[in-house]
């Protein structure tokens, strides 16, 4: 599969100079959640630097009407990066199912960022569907694991 250039939201995530991690960790965020803070990018409210974040349902919290996220709100806030949540990965086969002749055709497949058990995500980085990070570009990098180690 041919590399493909990298979207704006990726340029913009490499370019940002904010450590997203202090927002969302003392807010209660789960893993995933520390996945997206952990990432730096710029954007504001425009819907076209939102991040489009695919992950389990029940994940992260929800307040009492259960439509709101106070965890991505207080990201948002502190970040002005909009995120659009979607609580749709039941199952890593079913997502994989979804998503697969996209990714083998080097599409957009609707999200930026997609939370795969550990096995799936190898799967997807064995089959090339992933893009390496270039830890100098990332000026919280300390924040990530960018390597991932065959057994």
């Amino acid at each position: 599969m041919a590399k493909q250039p990298l979207s704006q939201e990726a340029r913009s995530i490499l370019q940002s100079k904010v450590s997203r991690r202090s927002v969302l960790a003392g807010a209660g965020a789960v893993a995933g959640a520390g996945a997206l803070a952990s990432c730096g990018f710029g954007g504001g409210s425009d819907s076209s630097n939102a991040v489009r974040w695919g992950n389990w349902p029940l994940y992260l919290d929800v307040d009492d009407s259960g439509k709101k996220y106070p965890t991505l709100e207080a990201f948002t806030k502190e970040t002005g990066i909009d995120v659009k949540y979607f609580e749709d990965y039941n199952d890593n086969d079913e997502f994989f199912g979804k998503v697969q002749a996209q990714l083998k055709l080097g599409k957009d497949i609707g999200y930026d960022l997609v939370c795969p058990t550990d096995w799936m995500s190898a799967r997807w980085i064995r089959l090339g569907y992933t893009q390496k990070f270039d830890a100098a570009n990332i000026p919280n990098a300390h924040h990530l694991i960018l390597s991932v180690s065959s057994h």
